[in-house]
C-alpha cells in the first residue's frame, strides 16, 4: 500500500510514489493535462493529471471536480518551485 502523507510531509518524499488527501481549491485544464490545486490543513500542493499517465476514470473524474470536493491522489512527489507550495504530485 501507498503511504498516507498530509502536505507538509510532501518535501520528505520527493520522487517516492504517496497518497494525498485533501480539497480541491482550483483546478485548471491545459488539453491533455489538468492542474488541480489540492488543500488540507497543512497546506496546498499541485496534483497533476495527464491523459496518458492516468487511467480512463481517472481522467474523467477530473472532468466532474467541482470547488471543495474531496479527492484522494497518489501519484510521484516532484519539488517544483512554480507549483502552489512548492510541490507537485504526478498522478499514476
Amino acid at each position: 500500500m501507498t503511504e498516507f502523507v498530509t502536505i507538509k510531509e510532501l518535501r520528505a518524499h520527493v520522487g517516492e510514489t504517496v497518497r494525498l488527501g485533501g480539497w480541491v481549491r482550483n483546478f485548471r485544464s491545459s488539453g491533455k493535462i489538468v492542474f488541480v490545486i489540492l488543500r488540507d490543513g497543512t497546506g496546498e500542493a499541485q496534483c497533476v493529471f495527464a491523459r496518458d499517465r492516468v487511467t480512463e476514470a481517472a481522467w474523467e473524474m477530473t472532468g466532474r471536480l467541482g470547488y471543495e470536493a474531496s479527492l484522494s491522489v497518489t501519484g510521484e512527489v516532484r519539488a517544483d518551485n512554480r507549483a502552489p507550495g512548492g510541490f507537485e504530485i504526478t498522478a499514476h
